[in-house]
């Protein structure tokens, strides 16, 4: 999945933010996020494989408001803004794990 693939994620370098990135990055949540409710519907999994869809529906929608609450604050000093993307990016780092938890128990 592209969302889990961005430089800021994968690099070991550090990689500039402006708000047009931040927006494609919310816009490309809620792409994922889609997705993943069109597959909830669509296609007959166990409980057990719903259930973890459905959780990473939810880390989405968290991620989708962490990443909204980001933009909107104007006023963050270089300190809040490296525990903000930190705390974003352990929240990136968890929702993959849940993905590949559904991949993983429905694709066995």
């Amino acid at each position: 999945m592209p969302i889990f693939e961005q430089d800021w994620l994968i690099s070991k370098e550090s990689i500039p933010f402006d708000e047009l990135k931040l927006d494609r990055m919310l816009l490309d949540v809620k792409q994922v996020r889609e997705v993943l409710l069109e597959l909830v519907v669509q296609a007959d999994y166990t409980s057990e494989e719903r259930g973890y869809l459905v959780n990473n529906i939810k880390t989405l929608l968290s991620l989708e408001d962490s990443i909204t609450q980001l933009k909107n604050e104007n006023y963050l000093s270089r300190r809040e803004l490296e525990i903000q993307f930190h705390n974003l990016y352990e929240e990136f780092i968890s929702n993959f794990d849940l993905f590949v938890t559904f991949y993983e128990r429905s694709h066995h």
